[in-house]
């Protein structure tokens, strides 16, 4: 016969202090694995939750991405004449793979409350030149610009704000993918770009030749197209086309003092300008275009290969198709051809 202690439950701690301590212990720690517990399932859950969503969202914006091809697709540097149009009167586009791209640059942009580093990530892709000497293959990661304006292109199309088709990277021209590209054929250099956008899960490899444009190159809309780009740069920006020769040693240099063009070259000696007054800031220096090693990789794409990763992955190859219009236009900027041929592939 089990009797309860003299005194009741209250006695009973009291007598027994140790075997209290021990399950007051055991009650504080089961509780607290249980409060771990319920948060690391509902951030398992969320995890979950989210690649569901970002999974959704890449479908959509497959879907969306899907255009109506059909066989002759119109495409030059004329606004008038490319026979892809956007809704919403937006301008037309000059290649049908633009529209893909113009969407990943902007996928999730609109659900944003403010910009992220992620939104200028997106501009950066890896591009593939040839050492004309070795044959050996060089790839680098380089800044995405945007597509050159038509009117650069080709002097009777239509207004500025009307875009072509090439893309353009902004370069120092002492830079080695400047020798391999001045080292290959007149016509311009092989080159190949790979751009990935993890957000919207596809990517994009767009073969074509690569075309400097300078300060002093021959062709007028060259000189115009690098003056445009110089003009949209920031002050900081432009000061980094008058460092030192790259890939040369690192001399020790006076803090924020300019450097000065006219030290520069294969045997002549860096010199630093120090004509500036202390009180003079860096910021206050301006870079004149003549002075600064500066030039803009055009590259005039002729195949793109888009790949679509994810639940559906879809493959589809553009490709300029030659003719007769687009070999006599005669200038280094010229399309070889004014159509563009889709055609969708196993991935």
């Amino acid at each position: 016969k089990i009797t309860e202690p003299s005194g009741g439950p209250r006695n009973f701690w009291m007598s027994h202090p140790l075997g209290a301590c021990l399950l007051l212990v055991s009650l504080v720690v089961i509780s607290a694995l249980s409060t771990r517990a319920i948060p690391g399932g509902r951030r398992r859950a969320m995890k979950a939750a989210e690649r569901a969503q970002r999974q959704r969202q890449a479908e959509e914006f497959a879907a969306s991405c899907q255009v109506r091809r059909a066989e002759g697709f119109a495409s030059s540097s004329n606004c008038a004449s490319i026979g892809l149009a956007q809704q919403n009167g937006v301008a037309e586009l000059a290649a049908p793979w633009m529209l893909p791209i113009k969407k990943a640059l902007n996928h999730g942009g609109t659900h944003r409350s403010k910009r992220d580093r992620s939104e200028a990530k997106r501009k950066q892709l890896q591009l593939a030149t040839v050492n004309p000497a070795t044959g050996c293959p060089s790839v680098r990661t380089v800044v995405f610009r945007g597509f050159l304006p038509s009117n650069l292109v080709n002097v009777a199309a239509a207004p500025a704000n009307c875009e072509s088709c090439l893309l353009t990277f902004i370069t120092d021209s002492r830079a080695e993918k400047v020798e391999h590209v001045r080292g290959a054929e007149p016509d311009g250099a092989p080159v190949e770009c790979c751009w990935w956008f993890d957000e919207a899960n596809v990517q994009f490899r767009i073969a074509g030749r690569a075309v400097l444009a300078t300060s002093t190159s021959d062709d007028t809309l060259l000189r115009a197209a690098c003056q445009a780009v110089w003009d949209r740069l920031a002050l900081s920006t432009r000061r980094t086309f008058i460092w030192p020769n790259p890939g040369e040693p690192r001399q020790t240099t006076p803090a924020n003092a300019p450097f000065s063009k006219a030290g520069t070259g294969a045997s002549a000696e860096q010199s630093w300008d120090t004509k500036t007054s202390a009180e003079q800031t860096s910021a206050e220096v301006g870079v004149a275009l003549e002075d600064a090693n500066f030039c803009v990789l055009i590259v005039v794409p002729h195949r793109v290969d888009e790949l679509r990763l994810g639940g559906k992955q879809r493959r589809t190859l553009y490709t300029l198709e030659r003719d007769e219009q687009g070999s006599t236009l005669g200038r280094p900027l010229a399309m070889q051809g004014t159509s563009w041929r889709v055609k969708d592939v196993n991935p």
